[in-house]
């Protein structure tokens, strides 16, 4: 066997949208119609060297105001036809290979690995993968047969691949979203580098010195609310770890009914992170919910950073600043967060951070 990187089909997809779309993003300086024509209407006839009195000059604001609106419409259009292409060619990455190959597909894809390869592309299978896994053969998750070690971004696709390294405890190098980046607006500002699981087991001790990539910090702890808000597992979460959601559900609601008579609100995941509100903001305006029961999702690290105690059922990173077990709701954790804020800070990167080494050098001096 050999070392595998696993390359999400969304990842080469793009690439090969951007082929086809780079000459229409190239063609953004023939959109300046507005400002050309009051240019050659107004302006050139008269002499170069003209001064300009302040009718003429807002008259020139006004014209580029409407052509930077006419641009960003542009962009915006050709955005979604984009995504749109890209999502095409995603389902259909099989037989585009086997055309690009002229009937070989093994030829097609080694043809579309070498044109991504060559793109200036920095995706993390192509320049972070290689910094952990030098020389590994480059696949597609169809592709997948068991290996030495694998690296893996996102779980969306490859849902068989990462089942069958957590369950044969295999090593993988897996790369999703951050811990914090609904503190930053939203954005996939950090980047989660985890060994051998999805999520960091919380533990260990860390400097300070990376802190500063906090906008703000935590609120305090608090010790009110009457409810408990249960973050379900999503679907994906459900299918690696054999979590039947209907008994599950049934589980912990009884758990919880022997040992407070709070009301339970159960939350289920839906849609993406772009519609989803911040459950972190919702947490701090409600202050009736006591405190949050989670498997292992981002909800757990949104409600310590919106003070509300935390019962963490499966691995996270938030597993020493809160309960393992349903029979302590009665005794949350409102500890100290200093240390733990550090760990975080160290175990999540900017995409710079993935792609420049920074990263795997803190991993070889701090996690291995």
């Amino acid at each position: 066997m050999a070392n595998k990187i696993i390359y999400s089909p969304d990842e080469v997809a793009h690439h090969l949208a951007w082929l086809t779309f780079r000459r229409y993003f190239s063609r953004g300086p023939q959109l300046w119609r507005t400002v050309n024509k009051f240019y050659y209407d107004f302006y050139k006839p008269d002499s170069l060297w003209q001064s300009l009195d302040e009718d003429t000059q807002a008259r020139i604001q006004k014209c580029v105001r409407k052509d930077v609106e006419r641009w960003v419409e542009h962009v915006k259009f050709l955005k979604n036809k984009f995504q749109t292409l890209s999502h095409i060619i995603e389902d259909h990455l099989p037989i585009m290979a086997k055309q690009v190959g002229l009937g070989d597909r093994e030829l097609g894809h080694k043809l579309i690995f070498k044109s991504v390869m060559k793109s200036p592309s920095t995706s993390f299978a192509k320049t972070l993968a290689p910094q952990l896994l030098p020389k590994a053969d480059r696949i597609f998750p169809n592709e997948y047969e068991d290996a030495d070690d694998i690296f893996i971004r996102n779980i969306i696709h490859n849902e068989d691949i990462l089942k069958d390294r957590i369950r044969g405890h295999k090593p993988f190098w897996f790369v999703d979203s951050g811990y914090t980046n609904f503190i930053h607006g939203g954005n996939k500002r950090f980047h989660r580098l985890v060994r051998n699981d999805l999520h960091h087991d919380s533990g260990g001790q860390f400097p300070a010195d990376r802190l500063g990539q906090f906008d703000i910090f935590p609120q305090p702890w608090r010790t009110g609310g009457n409810k408990i808000l249960v973050i379900e597992p999503s679907k994906y979460i459900c299918q690696l770890y054999d979590i039947d959601i209907h008994k599950w559900r049934k589980e912990v609601k009884e758990t919880l009914a022997k040992h407070t008579d709070m009301e339970v609100i159960s939350r289920a995941k839906t849609g993406t992170r772009k519609t989803r509100s911040n459950l972190a903001a919702d947490l701090i305006a409600d202050e009736s919910i006591h405190c949050v029961v989670h498997y292992n999702s981002n909800a757990g690290t949104e409600a310590v950073w919106a003070g509300v105690p935390v019962i963490t059922l499966g691995k996270h990173i938030t597993s020493s600043v809160s309960r393992t077990k349903l029979e302590d709701v009665n005794d949350l954790y409102r500890g100290p967060l200093g240390n733990w804020l550090c760990e975080v800070s160290y175990n999540q990167f900017t995409f710079g951070e993935l792609i420049d080494g920074t990263a795997v050098e803190i991993w070889e001096k701090y996690h291995v």
